[in-house]
């Protein structure tokens, strides 16, 4: 908590620097910055609590406050600055805050936000007749943020959705897991200039929902990776190599 409390305070300081210089991006960043340190402590509180005390559950509500503002604040003075990838991030970073603090309303809320935001290129989309699957774009033209910004919004979409399936046993929502993880994992294959921060963690995190899956579980997951394949033109997926170095073949599967 001690760690957290002095990210947050540097990046106050470092705001205050850049709105002296007047470097609108830097702000922007620095604001981001206090924002993840904020949303950091919220979700070491949570987790740290015991939830069977009710006396000893923690209020992170202060934390919750100071990380939502932060990254309000800097989408707006993106917004002013016509600094859009920034601003995409500043929404994308609080619909994880939202997600720690368990509102995944208003987390599917701020993605919906951001998404209105990534130039319409960018986006993998369904393949019909010829048209569509994963973008087209000029890797020298391209902002290689939208793209990372894209994988993270769909492997929140992907928890979400598999928090979903935990509660109600769904198939539908396990399939709707399946292909937010399989999209998200399809970002990073683009141009593969730099996986999007947090990959390795954001696969800890697939491997540790899918080891607990039983064998036909574990089928809808390797169909609904085949389908998401072949719906949005992707090949053969980076989410289908994920799961045969960690799971084996879909036909381990099979009579199980």
């Amino acid at each position: 908590a001690e760690q957290l409390a002095q990210a947050a305070q540097d990046a106050e300081q470092a705001i205050k620097i850049f709105e002296q210089i007047v470097e609108p991006a830097r702000m922007v960043e620095a604001l981001i910055e206090k924002g993840c340190a904020y949303r950091d402590w919220v979700k070491f509180l949570r987790e740290k609590s015991t939830w069977e005390e009710k006396e000893t559950v923690p209020d992170w509500s202060p934390q919750l406050e100071q990380s939502r503002d932060a990254f309000e604040q800097a989408q707006q003075v993106a917004e002013q600055h016509n600094l859009h990838y920034l601003r995409v991030d500043a929404l994308v970073n609080l619909a994880w805050l939202y997600y720690y603090a368990g509102q995944e309303n208003n987390a599917s809320q701020a993605l919906e936000r951001a998404d209105a935001l990534i130039p319409s290129e960018y986006p993998i989309k369904p393949y019909r007749r010829g048209l569509g699957g994963p973008p087209i774009i000029d890797e020298k033209e391209a902002v290689i943020p939208f793209l990372t910004q894209l994988g993270k919004m769909e492997l929140l979409r992907g928890q979400i959705a598999f928090n979903r399936y935990a509660q109600s046993r769904d198939a539908g929502a396990l399939k709707d897991a399946i292909r937010h993880y399989t999209l998200a994992m399809a970002y990073d294959t683009q141009f593969r200039t730099q996986e999007f921060r947090d990959l390795r963690r954001a696969k800890d995190r697939m491997y540790e929902r899918l080891k607990v899956l039983n064998a036909n579980e574990m089928l809808t997951v390797y169909n609904t990776v085949e389908e998401t394949e072949r719906d949005f033109h992707l090949g053969t997926s980076a989410m289908r190599d994920f799961l045969k170095r960690n799971f084996g073949s879909r036909d381990d599967f099979i009579g199980g």
